[in-house]
Formats: structure tokens, C-alpha cells, sequence
């Protein structure tokens, strides 16, 4: 079992059924954002952040050499544990996946540190 870091990123892990249900449960977002339709949409890795619910980075393979990294934030259960796509960037093949910025704010939302996002900026887009 990979060690738990505090508000950081755990080491990247092969992605399973869990891992492949949140793409599923995300893939009509990242559609609609990159207006392109995926018949391929399988996840291959991911890094996952506990803080506030879970934050993933995860590879999706999106058929042929073509790879997305996404972020997305799963909510706790208690606030209903919906998935909410909050960054995603191309042209990535089999590199090793990293945080990245946010898609909200375009920097780290009230983080000194590249590894710890609040999504306080998806928080407060939300209550507008």
C-alpha cells in the first residue's frame, strides 16, 4: 500500500476499476470542454491528493498515441462524491503524469505549495 502524504500527491499507481468508474463518471465534461466526442476513454495511471474530498491526476488514453492528463476533484460522500473535472491538458503520451495548474485560475488556488490545491476557486465559481 502506497504511503499517505499530508495535502501532497501520492506516488503514481496503475489506475483500476475505481480509478476507470470516476473517468467514466467524468467523460461527457471532458467532452462538452474540448468539444470532441471519445470512443476510447480508458484510464491508464493516476496520482490522487486526499484534502477537502480527493483530488486525481489521471492519464486517459483517448485512442491511437493520443493521451489527456485530467484533474478532477471527487467530493466527499457526505457532499454528495460528485467528480468534477478541474484541468486537463494533451499532448501527453506515456510520460509520467504531475500536478498541474488549475484550469479556474490558471495558479495553484490559495497554495504555497504545487501540491496542495483547496479548490476554493471551484468552491466559490460554484456559489456564483
Amino acid at each position: 500500500m502506497a504511503e499517505m502524504v499530508c495535502a501532497g500527491f501520492m506516488e503514481t499507481r496503475a489506475a483500476d476499476e475505481e480509478i476507470q468508474k470516476i473517468c467514466d463518471e467524468v467523460k461527457c465534461q471532458v467532452e462538452e470542454k474540448r468539444n470532441e466526442a471519445y470512443a476510447v476513454f480508458n484510464a491508464v495511471q493516476y496520482k490522487s491528493q486526499v484534502l477537502q474530498g480527493v483530488n486525481y491526476v489521471i492519464k486517459v488514453h483517448v485512442g491511437g498515441c493520443s493521451y489527456l492528463d485530467l484533474r478532477v476533484w471527487k467530493k466527499l460522500t457526505c457532499h454528495g462524491g460528485e467528480a468534477i473535472v478541474t484541468g486537463m491538458e494533451d499532448h501527453h503520451d506515456k510520460d509520467p503524469i504531475q500536478p498541474f495548474q488549475c484550469d479556474h485560475t490558471l495558479f495553484f488556488c490559495c497554495s504555497l505549495s504545487p501540491s496542495c490545491c483547496l479548490m476554493t476557486c471551484a468552491k466559490r465559481k460554484k456559489m456564483q
